[in-house]
């Protein structure tokens, strides 16, 4: 019985939560284009290309190109989640940080005719 409590309590600090260590609560996005400077807009923010933005992985996002056409980022459920869902305290602390979920695309590219397109890798 005292081996076996010993042995719980060295696997504990062992067994944390893998979302939150491994990946965190944000992503980046890099978004490029044929020539620099050209503007884009990310949830409302004006950013020049190339540019790299940290977006929170648990929300969608709006990213509008020059000529008004818009792309719609979402949040995907994070791999890693689903190993911390055997016990309740690494998905507790994937909760509280917010690393249950992903950005569905990291890379963006923003044509000549002004057309934000994800890049599938």
């Amino acid at each position: 019985m005292r081996r076996t409590v010993w042995l719980i309590l060295l696997m504990c600090p062992l067994h944390t939560s893998c979302a939150t260590l491994f990946h965190g609560s944000t992503d980046t996005v890099e978004i490029n284009s044929a020539r620099p400077g050209i503007e884009v807009f990310v949830d409302g923010v004006s950013h020049a290309t190339p540019t790299r933005v940290n977006l929170a992985s648990s929300q969608r996002h709006l990213i509008r190109g020059p000529d008004g056409a818009t792309l719609l980022i979402t949040p995907n459920l994070n791999p890693l989640a689903l190993i911390d869902l055997q016990l309740v305290l690494p998905f507790v602390v994937n909760v509280v940080f917010d690393s249950n979920y992903v950005l569905g695309t990291t890379e963006l590219y923003v044509e000549e005719s002004g057309i934000v397109r994800p890049i599938r890798r």
